[in-house]
């Protein structure tokens, strides 16, 4: 299931994304529907991120945060969430740079750029999401886009597959686990591995994750850590300037 999150304060164009959407995504999906960003915002602090998908206006009104604040909120609590900004005003185009994001459509011309638009955000999410993680718990078997896995946690004789929306358990080892994850996964602690495309900032002893979370990073485990996430900021940094 794809969610989407629209915030759009005129009503014409809510309508005209609306359908668009209905148009163009063929697979399921569940739109909800934001009149200002301040609204938004206040539903992300108290549920998180769980958006694959963002659309928002930037000019959100006199008394509502802009786009750029909501898109930036979204960057830093999920960056697997795409988003798409929708303006008629072009003097927005250079602020959008300010936020990680997908494209740019002119409000005259949504219904000719949105679904050009979605088609980027489709193959940006299969890049990023083409990798599952598969494993079996309690007699199911589930898989779970690697993008979407912010950490994973070993406790007891479970590990805990956390993911912005739902934690996971199952009985297999986090060695096992992290086996069959991508190089974006490191080994912190022996009981932690962590997604580098979620981390905010790493510490000696701890890692900031960008929802806020703070999870462990062992004296052993620290000199990899900081070698892998060093390449990866390297690697992200050379690929946004392309």
């Amino acid at each position: 299931m794809i969610n989407i999150a629209v915030c759009e304060d005129d009503y014409v164009y809510t309508e005209m994304i609306d359908s668009i959407l209905q148009s163009c995504i063929t697979v399921p999906f569940h739109i909800e529907f934001f009149s200002s960003g301040t609204e938004f915002l206040n539903t992300l602090t108290e549920h998180g991120c769980p958006y694959t998908l963002i659309i928002t206006d930037i000019n959100l009104g006199g008394h509502s945060v802009n786009g750029i604040t909501v898109a930036k909120r979204v960057n830093k609590l999920n960056s697997a969430t795409q988003v798409i900004f929708v303006s008629q005003y072009l003097d927005f185009a250079s602020d959008v740079y300010e936020t990680a994001h997908v494209y740019f459509v002119n409000k005259q011309r949504i219904r000719e750029y949105l679904p050009k638009a979605l088609q980027a955000v489709h193959k940006k999410f299969l890049m990023r999401s083409d990798h599952f993680l598969y494993f079996q718990s309690s007699y199911k078997e589930y898989q779970v886009a690697q993008a979407d896995i912010l950490y994973l946690e070993h406790i007891s004789r479970q590990t805990c597959i956390h993911t912005p929306s739902q934690v996971y358990s199952t009985y297999e080892k986090l060695q096992d686990l992290t086996s069959r994850l991508s190089s974006e996964f490191c080994s912190c602690h022996k009981s932690f591995a962590v997604n580098l495309y979620q981390v905010e900032a790493l510490h000696h002893s701890s890692i900031l994750l960008r929802n806020g979370t703070t999870i462990p990073v062992s004296r052993s485990h620290y000199p990899r850590v900081r070698e892998a996430f060093a390449k990866f900021v390297t690697q992200n940094q050379q690929e946004a300037t392309l």
